[in-house]
């Protein structure tokens, strides 16, 4: 998410030559798979996405829309 709102910032102007370092976020949390919903609210109010991982093996990337589409699936 980061990188689209840079992307289509308009007071932006890109380069051929630039990297996706200067906007990405690696400071985002990993979780196993069998973390509980409730608490992977409060880490998606503060990162626009959590890293889900087993054994060094990354399974997935959540994000709000995910929990979003999951809790509408449920009513």
């Amino acid at each position: 998410i980061d990188l689209l709102n840079h992307m289509l910032n308009a007071d932006h102007v890109h380069h051929a030559d630039e990297t996706i370092e200067a906007v990405i976020d690696i400071n985002v949390p990993v979780v196993r798979p069998n973390t509980p919903l409730e608490t992977l609210m409060p880490m998606l109010s503060h990162h626009h996405a959590v890293i889900i991982a087993a054994e060094d093996y990354v399974q997935g990337i959540l994000t709000k829309i995910d929990i979003l589409d999951f809790l509408a699936s449920q009513m």
